[in-house]
């Protein structure tokens, strides 16, 4: 008995120490290839609870380690330290459910599945479980999605064109599968799925990668700004001037060069739009001196009732020519879920607002190309990335202030999700952060652009626009539909004995 927990705990720690590896900032992407191999082949020799634990360790341990930095924001906002590490382990341990979810369903399935369909529904059963993850508790979860480790290796992930990024975790999960079947059979035919999937995969990757681009759009001029405010003066009324000070000089850098448009961070202007005239004033002078598109992220209300993340357009004229409000909200940053049950306990609450989620992905027109206005967390998620293309944008955005994670790994994992946004739909984003990271990434998920984190910057690049629709851009994620309904089938199959193995 003491073997078999030691066992367990070192195949736990094991996978969830190459997970850890596996993203940034450590980007030692190799690692997730072979990361479930030390669980998969112990699942066999457990009891179901035995899997279920083995599971759960090894999920609680790799998030606990990629989220490190999730401490440090819930001790920033809450003030408590033993709040602090009692939601941080609670946090931690909801996502842990998952893998012990997935660890439990393999094992009591596995007598009862093929060694050739083992992998497969290994595989399909990480998607869905995926899936259902990015959206309960408005999708924050999604931030650890096992395929964001793969975003420097881009001939594996040129397939989320058709597939999203969930395509990515599943050969991820296939190839560790098929690992761990060879060496718990011998049987070189239970590694053939794997092998053949990733070497396709990766050999039309490279092939994408090494053909010349074409564009049939004329390329333009984008400017990005990085003013790198302190998330501490942000909303202090005393640094308002300083603040628009600091954009102010910026921006009339960024224009002498006449760029198409100039892209400002979120929430980048120290008060609420339009209600405040005079920053109102000083951006419709901003735009009109410069002669240029600006844009710019906000707070935003018109009747200091219902407040939006909102992203805007300015045109050269001064005047307000498109508006974005986000869509998808992050939960105890933008919003209090179940405000009136925790506020008795956390009066903290009481001092925080609560924005109003948008209901439309309204692209900016301007004479040069169709921008996309992803804001902050919008880029977590393809399907809303997508719907910006499918009105139109041929530029895609992303307007974030990562400042709240201070100087960690947070935002380096943030920006490496506008790799798979911009492969998904072979579009080009562009990226402006308060502190970073700011950047500009290509269709093919390269990094043409980008600047360091907590500095005060400008740069100018040359973008593609496309109007081109990629079949993830017009499905969305049939594949990961797929991949639930090959789970629930196998299931079904596995729970009423239809067919043996």
């Amino acid at each position: 008995m003491h073997k078999k927990i030691l066992l367990c705990c070192a195949a736990s720690l094991a996978s969830a120490a190459l997970l850890f590896l596996s993203f940034p900032d450590t980007n030692a992407e190799y690692c997730a290839w072979i990361a479930l191999v030390p669980v998969l082949i112990l699942l066999p020799k457990l009891k179901p609870g035995g899997a279920f634990l083995t599971g759960f360790f090894s999920g609680f341990a790799a998030n606990a380690g990629i989220l490190y930095w999730m401490y440090a924001v819930l001790s920033y906002n809450t003030e408590s330290v033993p709040l602090s590490v009692f939601m941080f382990i609670l946090y931690c341990g909801y996502l842990a459910l998952y893998s012990a979810v997935w660890a439990l369903l393999l094992r009591v399935n596995y007598e009862k599945t093929s060694a050739f369909v083992y992998p497969f529904f290994a595989a399909s059963l990480w998607v869905a479980l995926e899936y259902l993850r990015m959206y309960t508790f408005s999708g924050y979860p999604s931030w650890v999605l096992l395929g964001l480790s793969q975003w420097k290796f881009l001939a594996a992930v040129q397939m989320s064109s058709y597939t999203g990024l969930f395509g990515v975790s599943f050969l991820i999960v296939l190839v560790n599968a098929s690992i761990a079947s060879l060496l718990k059979t011998g049987n070189i035919r239970v590694f053939t799925p794997g092998a053949g999937a990733f070497a396709m995969i990766v050999l039309a990757g490279s092939l994408t990668l090494s053909v010349p681009q074409k564009h049939t759009l004329a390329p333009i001029n984008v400017a990005v700004v990085q003013a790198n405010i302190d998330q501490f003066k942000k909303w202090n009324n005393a640094y308002e001037e300083e603040i628009k000070d600091a954009y102010t000089g910026l921006v009339d850098e960024a224009s002498e060069s006449r760029p198409a448009v100039i892209v400002w961070p979120e929430t980048s202007v120290p008060g609420f739009l339009p209600v405040n005239e005079h920053f109102m004033s000083w951006l419709s002078g901003l735009a009109k001196n410069t002669r240029t598109n600006q844009i710019v992220g906000s707070a935003y209300t018109v009747d200091n009732r219902n407040y939006f993340n909102a992203s805007m357009l300015i045109d050269p004229e001064g005047k307000t020519a498109g508006l974005h409000f986000k869509t998808h909200l992050v939960p105890f940053g933008e919003f209090i879920p179940l405000r009136k049950y925790l506020v008795p306990y956390l009066g903290i609450l009481n001092g925080w607002l609560d924005f109003t989620p948008g209901s439309e992905h309204n692209t900016f027109k301007t004479s040069s190309a169709v921008y996309g206005a992803g804001i902050c967390s919008e880029n977590f998620f393809g399907d809303i990335t997508r719907r910006f293309v499918l009105n139109g944008a041929q530029v895609l955005v992303n307007q974030t202030n990562d400042a709240w994670f201070f100087k960690t790994s947070a935002a380096e994992q943030h920006f490496s999700m506008n790799i798979f946004r911009a492969i998904e739909n072979r579009r080009s984003v562009v990226v402006s952060g308060n502190t970073g990271v700011s950047g500009v990434v290509n269709e093919r998920g390269e990094v043409i652009k980008r600047i360091p984190l907590f500095t005060r910057e400008i740069f100018e690049t040359s973008v593609y626009p496309s109007s081109e629709l990629t079949f993830y851009t017009r499905f969305g994620d049939l594949f990961s539909y797929l991949c639930i309904c090959f789970t629930a089938a196998l299931l079904l199959v596995n729970l009423t004995g239809i067919i043996k193995p």
